[in-house]
């Protein structure tokens, strides 16, 4: 299975790619439309701001690209950090509107409502993630910590569509799916074995 992966300046793609290279799954890195030419698997990474991910996805003409893509129930699109937070409707940390293919927003961790006893902020470091086993990315795995690295975190308007979940003085959603749209808030590139699997199942190899 080819897996390709936005090449659209926010994203942490040498890593994404690297993990798949070391285990002879194709990669192709998408920066136009016709990149994503007989594609059924691609990952929307990100780093950074939620308008500036935005704006580089508009700036490259993807966004409609993207739309007619998940459109199609065969497709499968992996959102990785604000990859996933541009899923949503809108977000805390900008004015523009994301995606929209997912229903609620994009908070902003706040130390007010974090509990006593837990780190700083921006979250980051290894985590354990509370797994719904009934999740495609998540079968049958069992050492269930991942790297995360963020500010702000999904509150999707249907909770059900929370596939995991992280406690950090605070509950929130890990990861979702929605039909043939998944969603991770760590890096499955920066946690080592776990983070291999996961992106070995996204891309049918498990």
């Amino acid at each position: 299975m080819k897996v390709g992966i936005l090449n659209y300046g926010v994203g942490n793609v040498g890593a994404i790619a690297s993990v798949y290279r070391d285990t002879d799954v194709e990669v192709i890195m998408v920066k136009e439309k016709h990149d994503m030419k007989n594609l059924k698997r691609i990952i929307l990474p990100g780093v950074g701001s939620f308008d500036t991910a935005m704006n580089q996805l508009k700036c490259l003409e993807l966004v409609s690209c993207l739309d007619d893509f998940v459109s199609n129930n065969e497709n499968k699109i992996l959102g990785i950090c604000v990859g996933m937070q541009i899923m949503f409707m809108q977000s805390e940390e900008g004015l523009l509107p994301g995606l929209g293919w997912v229903s609620g927003k994009v908070l902003r961790l706040k130390r007010k409502n974090i509990k006593s006893g837990f780190g700083p902020l921006p979250h980051m470091g290894w985590e354990q993630v509370h797994i719904d086993k009934g999740s495609d990315l998540f079968k049958e795995m069992y050492e269930n910590y991942f790297y995360f690295l963020h500010s702000y975190y999904v509150e999707p308007e249907n909770r059900s569509i929370i596939t995991s979940k992280t406690d950090y003085g605070i509950e929130f959603a890990a990861s979702i799916q929605v039909d043939n749209l998944y969603g991770v808030q760590f890096h499955p590139e920066k946690s080592h074995g776990n983070g291999k699997e996961l992106l070995l199942r996204f891309a049918g190899e498990l």
